[in-house]
């Protein structure tokens, strides 16, 4: 799963779907790659983000990583 922000209003979202997936019991079985251009490798980290990049190409060797 991944997520992208370029408003920094939009980000309290990705905290929001981390939380839903946790509650759900599917958190662990995703991995989740945030990024964008309002998000930082502080922020991905503070919400438990498996990954992050700030570009889409970033984002994509981050999940090669990570498989």
């Amino acid at each position: 799963m991944a997520q992208s922000a370029l408003m920094s209003t939009s980000i309290t979202e990705m905290k929001d779907f981390v939380e839903l997936a946790k509650e759900n019991g599917v958190r662990s079985k995703v991995k989740y790659v945030i990024g964008g251009g309002s998000v930082t490798k502080e922020f991905a980290d503070k919400i438990g983000a498996d990954g992050y990049g700030l570009t889409a190409q970033d984002a994509v060797l981050v999940a090669e990583k990570l498989s």
